[in-house]
């Protein structure tokens, strides 16, 4: 009996050596954790990234600028006339300029004319710092990693230090100045701008009436020119300062700030109030001053500071092209400064609003367009305002609907309109028959479900305005021979066609979407078996044999692509990706049909190019993609915004989609990992990158080899991935996952939420770090 006991206790020791054995050659050929090893120093990496401005900056062309997705501000140098000699300038101002986001006008459509003349946005003001010597020299960086700015003017009396920034978190701007020799002793002067339209073409007398009616619509028969506004309100009271601006349609905007000082340096705080339709403006620009000035100095910097940290760290990419990547965190610092969460959406040009011809949001691409980056980068907070305004604005989408019986179960987003979205379909007859803008923003939310499965967002919004947009189409469509024909519709900047592409990719969109809706929120939605028909016999996308997709059809033949910067008649290849290279027999028409939009309008590269290079990176061109980034850069203006006359925002962060787009796309149920690199970019690194189903991808591939890929799940949803490896693919994680191949390349992994697990390829497992590129 003891013998028996010895020999079975030596066969346990001998079976558990054995498998000791075999986990040590295993464990030898598989990573050392499932947890990367994040090897970066955000300080460090994003001084490499900062701006330095070794020049006088003199508008918003090459100034720096700052922003917390409400209040924004610009600094730059303002010449003037000299006394003893008009006819010359010198520089002896430092402005501050200064806005807010949500302050436009709210007076009647009809009465007064569309968005641009009667919910135009106002600008607000600026702050001029007068120096009693001339400016010889500018010495400032601007730091992205704590969104600030520091730096020297150098005059010819003295000096003066400042340091520079928007609060994160409070409705402050905050401008530390320390002057030296005689500029110890220069002054802030307050200037308020006009409360007026930039917009030209106003009704001012008969002839012009006549003009804006013949262009606008009869709609506007009793068209008055919009009254002026009242001039401003100075008041200082307990050492607080304000501007309060009444405004003829309702409501005001005001201006409170104050001077405190810390030894040498004075720190002027101010604060921009809006409210509609109180007039309360004043009482809480003043509390923000009153509540912010009575908090520690170093406890407001930090947790500005803070804020901006957390930020940045929600994802990292490092490029092996300097400038490109310089650019890149550049762009990732505007969009922090643009929109989050609770405040708003981001209108044409963003926060700096300076008064010219586009004091609106415009929602046939540039709303669109300028959150693309956000998903992908990580950054869902900032794609929510978009989904609030949508939501809180619904019943005025449904008012925006003529005529008015359709308005039971139609919607409408016009393609200019205020943060409020009031604009009825005839308020413009230009574009009195575009359909699409409302569909094409739901495609942004619908991005915004898809990357966070927050089902929240299809419940509330995304379902209930997508049914009400594609009942609109509905209407529209007409049955001819057992074919359904879109009669007319308005392509963005091109004109209108029966059949335009640009219509057809929001309808089969739409159509395909809440077909998908419908079984997620399992709805037995009545029109279901509708939608499959419109996706059964809408007509096919008008075609040019010559050039690809065309923009539509007049008296029978297909018209077009031209002269063109807008990539509306393109939408099925991006973003809506209904057609894609998936089809082999599809490839050669898509190719056709980017490179000659690419080609379309050289006077505006910048423009083109944001569209032109998600395209191409979307087709998996890579090194097209990078053309498309190597010819946007130079064409942005020193401080990294675009347009000849006035900011147009969603042209400069289209180089951030681009590269996103390289490294990582999720489409049609697929992840993606460097679906589109340049022969030229063999390293390339990034860090909890987001993909659709709510996956945090991060990868790194360096001599044009990928060497892993990290994939955590978020939510649960369905896995599946494309790693791009030459080889096997392995897998390692903290469960039992096995990857299962589905189609060649393509691998099934079944993580539970919270679960994540490392792809690698070859005999020897890589070492799992995510550091920068040396470049």
């Amino acid at each position: 009996m003891m013998l028996f006991k010895r020999i079975h206790v030596m066969h346990t020791i001998k079976n558990i050596l054995i498998v000791s054995v075999v986990l040590l050659f295993s464990c030898n050929n598989l990573p050392k954790t499932t947890k990367l090893d994040v090897q970066v120093d955000w300080p460090e990496f994003m001084k490499k990234n900062r701006r330095e401005i070794k020049y006088i900056p003199s508008g918003w062309k090459d100034a720096p600028y700052f922003g917390n997705a409400m209040l924004g501000s610009m600094l730059y140098v303002k010449p003037q006339k000299r006394a003893n000699n008009p006819k010359a300038q010198e520089s002896k101002r430092l402005r501050l300029h200064v806005s807010r986001a949500d302050v436009h006008g709210h007076l009647p459509t009809y009465e007064y004319g569309w968005t641009a003349h009667s919910r135009n946005r106002f600008e607000i003001g600026d702050f001029d710092l007068e120096l009693k010597g001339t400016i010889q020299s500018i010495d400032w960086t601007q730091d992205l990693w704590n969104a600030e700015l520091k730096g020297t003017i150098t005059t010819n009396k003295g000096a003066v230090e400042i340091r520079h920034y928007v609060h994160a978190d409070d409705m402050i701007i905050v401008t530390d100045i320390t002057g030296k020799g005689e500029e110890g002793n220069c002054e802030w002067k307050w200037t308020p701008a006009e409360a007026k339209s930039g917009r030209g073409g106003s009704p001012s007398n008969e002839e012009r009436k006549a003009k804006f009616i013949q262009m606008y619509g009869d709609v506007f028969a009793n068209v008055k020119v919009p009254p002026k506004n009242p001039r401003p309100k100075t008041k200082r009271s307990q050492g607080i300062n304000t501007a309060t601006q009444n405004l003829f349609g309702g409501g005001q905007f005001a201006t409170a700030w104050k001077e405190i000082k810390y030894n040498n340096t004075r720190r002027l705080i101010v604060s921009i109030e809006n409210t509609y339709p109180e007039a309360e403006a004043t009482e809480k620009a003043i509390q923000n001053v009153q509540q912010f000035a009575k908090r520690e100095k170093t406890q407001s910097d930090e947790l500005h500071a803070n804020w901006w940290h957390k930020y940045y760290k929600q994802s990292f990419v490092s490029i092996p092209d300097r400038t490109i990547e310089n650019y890149y965190w550049h762009m990732i610092y505007t969009l922090g400064c643009n929109s989050r969460s609770g405040r708003v959406f981001t209108s044409t040009q963003g926060l700096w609003y300076f008064n010219n011809g586009w004091p609106y949001a415009t929602n046939d691409w540039n709303t669109e367009a300028v959150l693309w980056p956000v998903y992908t980068a990580n950054r869902l907070d900032l794609g929510k305002p978009l989904v609030e305004y949508l939501h809180k604005n619904t019943q005025t989408l449904i008012n925006n609907v003529k005529p008015a019986e359709w308005r039971e179960d139609c919607a409408f987003l016009h393609i200019t309109t205020a943060l409020d979205m009031i604009g009825e379909m005839d308020q413009d007859a230009r574009y009195s028959q575009l359909y699409g803008c409302l569909p094409w923003v739901l495609s942004n939310c619908w991005l915004q479900y898809r990357y966070s499965m927050d089902e929240s967002i299809l419940r509330e919004t995304v379902y209930p305005l997508l049914r009400r947009s594609l009942n609109l189409y509905s209407k529209l469509l007409v049955d001819e021979k057992g074919v359904l024909h879109l009669p007319k519709g308005y392509s963005p900047e091109t004109g209108v066609y029966k059949d335009s592409n640009f219509d057809l990719a929001l309808i089969k969109w739409s159509c395909h979407t809440l077909l998908e809706i419908n079984k997620i929120l399992e709805a037995n939605d009545p029109l279901a078996p509708k939608w499959q028909d419109i996706l059964n016999r809408l007509e096919e996308y008008p075609i040019s044999k010559k050039n690809g997709y065309a923009y539509g059809k007049k008296d029978g033949k297909v018209i077009g692509p031209s002269n063109h910067r807008h990539a509306s008649h393109l939408l099925m290849i991006y973003p809506l990706r209904l057609v894609t290279t998936e089809d082999e027999q599809k490839r050669e028409l898509l190719e056709k049909s980017v490179d000659h939009f690419r080609n379309l309008d050289e006077r505006l590269p910048a423009m083109v190019t944001s569209h032109a290079g998600p395209m191409a990176a979307a087709l998996e061109r890579g090194d097209w993609a990078l053309k498309e980034i190597n010819d946007l850069i130079p064409d942005l203006h020193p401080s990294g915004l675009w347009h000849p006359n006035t900011i147009c925002l969603e042209a400069s962060l289209g180089g951030v989609t681009t590269v996103q787009e390289m490294a990582l796309q999720s489409w049609g149920d697929v992840i993606r990992v460097f679906p589109a690199m340049p022969d030229e970019w063999k390293d390339f690194t990034f860090h909890n990158y987001r993909g659709e189903g709510a996956f945090l991808v991060s990868a790194t591939r360096k001599y044009g080899t990928t060497e892993f890929v990290r994939i955590k799940s978020l939510a649960g949803a369905p896995c599946k991935i494309r790693p791009g490896f030459k080889s096997d693919t392995k897998v390692y994680s903290n469960s039992a996952i096995k990857p299962k191949e589905i189609e060649i390349g393509v691998f099934e992994l079944k993580l539970k939420k919270g679960e994540e697990a490392i792809l690698w390829t070859g005999n020897k497992a890589p070492e799992c770090v995510i550091k920068p590129i040396q470049n």
